[in-house]
């Protein structure tokens, strides 16, 4: 038996290396670079050049920002990555595709500790299933925090459902896990609800009277879990405040443009919302991988699986997350991965279900017909989640690098530049670089456009057609800069009269940030070089 599963464990390592050397391959060119990414990593490259961790962002010189440790772990893992591989879209992404590497052996024991008595055949299907779903390649493949929160999130069930623990140690160490969620990202709140929900449900059931004599969780055990996640998320808190007195005041400035002050019921009226975006992919500036046969199948695999395994983990997990997202307000698309780990869960319980029914009624068809059609539904699974990653992996056209090397034509090293946050990676050197968001604060800090332009030395400009739609559509798009109304006009002005044209190439895909509209049309950028031989505030 323990041969077996030396054996057992042997090949998912085989298989989870396999997968991060063909992952590697397209690390680059899938998804298309989100500004989330340089905003992210240009805020790790701050800290890596001031020595400080309570350093912000400095190409946002105008556009507030703060101080806190809120995603403080997240920024210290990726420096020892861009310390070794450089700064680039491949040493910041590499962080998640190594978090989605580990998730791999992870949730393959997951599955054991939940399904012990399911074929080890069944388990590993299930496991290829979710390494080749769209919504797991995404998150592991973008240089956000979503793909290390998967990772802490299936670590806390892991360890919640490991009956060789000792029940106290259990609950403290998944509480520590998550708490430390809280130093990578805030939606450390949402992966927390899946496991406090469905351990407050298990320790419910052990207060039952028919089953005491079974009883595994104790009140003990749930409270651990609580002290053990307030721990380190009580120590981000407090470095937060030392980093800035004034940190909950300017954290929920922050939040209350993205509808985390909202009331609570209009949260929840928001949710539905949600899903029906997902489903049809309406997105803003973040890609939507397609979800049709996750949205469709969950509530099957979910309801099977209940009434054959009586399992409350895939339950737990799945309205723990709702409760969560629609508590904190902010329906971002990505953090749909959360539910992920439920899904494929569910998808075992329920194929282990139709193995054990057709086992039962196929007395006389040999064992290799059996195993033929019991693989059946699970090669179709597999087969059409397969066909959907495929395809929208291959949707992708134009590469970053081909983007930033047209840029990079125009723009010396040496050059300063002015543009939205894809010219993070132009230069990747403090001073070099100023995003388009600072502008919308010019009147706040007293400046002109030309002011600004020559307090930073900007030489080079980057305008492209993007921001003519989004002035000529506001306010739909204000989210993204601001109110360019406030300064684009007085910006074509200026080009007009003191900027010349060197240079001007098509960008389908990285010419607009809208992700509706990417490959619409030949979407325009334009370089301008600005004349500083006099001062352009004079």
């Amino acid at each position: 038996m323990k041969g077996k599963i030396l054996k057992e464990n042997h090949y998912v390592l085989l298989f989870a290396a396999l997968w991060f050397t063909i992952n590697l391959l397209f690390l680059q060119s899938y998804p298309f670079v989100h500004t989330d990414e340089p905003w992210l990593s240009g805020l790790t490259r701050s800290i890596m050049e001031s020595g400080s961790l309570s350093a912000t962002e400095d190409f946002f010189d105008l556009y507030p920002r703060h101080p806190h440790a809120i995603k403080i772990l997240y920024h210290l893992l990726q420096i020892p990555l861009i310390a070794l591989f450089g700064y680039g879209i491949f040493s910041v992404r590499l962080l998640s595709l190594l978090a989605g590497v580990l998730t791999i052996p992870l949730f393959f024991r997951l599955l054991k500790n939940v399904y012990p008595e399911s074929p080890g055949g069944l388990r590993f299907i299930i496991l290829l299933i979710m390494s080749v779903d769209i919504q797991f390649l995404y998150g592991t493949h973008m240089a956000r925090q979503e793909s290390l929160l998967l990772l802490l999130e299936i670590t806390s069930l892991v360890i919640l459902t490991e009956k060789n623990l000792p029940a106290l140690r259990r609950g403290m160490l998944a509480g520590l896990i998550i708490g430390a969620a809280t130093a990578i990202h805030p939606n450390a709140f949402i992966i927390a609800w899946p496991a406090g929900l469905y351990l407050l449900i298990s320790i419910i059931k052990n207060y039952l009277p028919r089953a005491r004599r079974k009883a595994d969780r104790s009140l003990k055990e749930g409270l651990l879990f609580l002290v053990g996640a307030a721990i380190p998320a009580l120590a981000v808190v407090l470095i937060s405040f030392y980093f800035n007195p004034s940190f909950i005041g300017d954290y929920r400035a922050y939040g209350e443009p993205l509808g985390v002050l909202d009331p609570t019921d209009v949260k929840w009226l928001r949710l539905p919302g949600y899903y029906k975006k997902l489903f049809l992919r309406i997105g803003g500036t973040y890609h939507t991988p397609p979800v049709y046969l996750q949205m469709v199948l969950f509530p099957f695999f979910l309801v099977a699986d209940f009434i054959r395994n009586r399992s409350w983990l895939n339950g737990a997990g799945f309205f723990g997350f709702n409760i969560a997202l629609a508590l904190i307000g902010k329906y971002s698309q990505p953090s749909i991965i959360f539910l992920l780990p439920f899904y494929y869960l569910a998808a075992a319980g329920s194929l282990g279900w139709i193995f054990e029914v057709y086992k039962r009624k196929s007395k006389g068809v040999t064992a290799r017909a059996k195993r033929r059609l019991f693989l059946f539904p699970a090669i179709v699974l597999l087969s059409a989640t397969a066909f959907f990653s495929f395809r929208d992996i291959t949707g992708e056209k134009e590469s970053f690098a081909t983007f930033l090397k047209e840029l990079k034509k125009s723009v010396p090293s040496d050059g300063v530049l002015l543009g939205n946050l894809y010219g993070e990676y132009l230069t990747g050197e403090e001073g070099r670089f100023y995003d388009w968001r600072n502008l919308s604060f010019l009147n706040e800090s007293e400046l002109t456009l030309e002011n600004y332009l020559d307090m930073r030395s900007i030489e080079y400009i980057v305008l492209s057609d993007e921001l003519d739609f989004i002035y000529r559509n506001r306010p739909v798009w204000n989210v993204l800069y601001g109110n360019i109304a406030h300064w684009y006009p007085q910006m074509l002005e200026l080009v007009e009269k003191k900027g010349t044209l060197i240079d001007g190439f098509n960008s389908p895909g990285y010419g607009v940030r809208i992700a509706p509209y990417r490959y619409r049309r030949d979407w325009h950028v334009r370089i301008y070089r600005i004349d500083q031989s006099d001062s352009i505030s004079e």
